[in-house]
């Protein structure tokens, strides 16, 4: 996936929708803690916990506060430990290009 952003933009917010790969069904988030982990620019690697907004429909959000978009590629990934301690981690790496702001 490739999506734009603009560097320091707070009202940007990721929202993932987590789906079994075997038949696309949503997977249930109940009990569950989802982590994104993701570099922005030259960063190191960032951990943030996601905010579940619909468990049973698999929907997890982060919201970005200051500083955390730079201008460069932006790649994550998103891990979900279930209430029985399962990791689940995405297959494939999300990635956005972000853009500078104008000043």
């Amino acid at each position: 996936m490739v999506f734009d952003l603009v560097q320091n933009d707070t009202g940007s917010k990721l929202v993932i929708a987590c789906v079994k790969r075997s038949d696309g069904q949503p997977v249930n988030l109940t009990g569950s803690t989802v982590t994104l982990k993701f570099r922005s620019g030259p960063s190191a690697v960032l951990t943030r916990a996601m905010t579940v907004t619909d468990a049973t429909n698999g929907i997890a959000e982060y919201q970005f506060p200051t500083g955390e978009l730079l201008a460069d590629e932006f790649k994550a990934e998103v891990e979900v430990v279930d209430a029985g301690g399962k990791l689940l981690s995405s297959l494939a790496f999300i990635q956005h290009r972000v853009r500078p702001k104008l000043t």
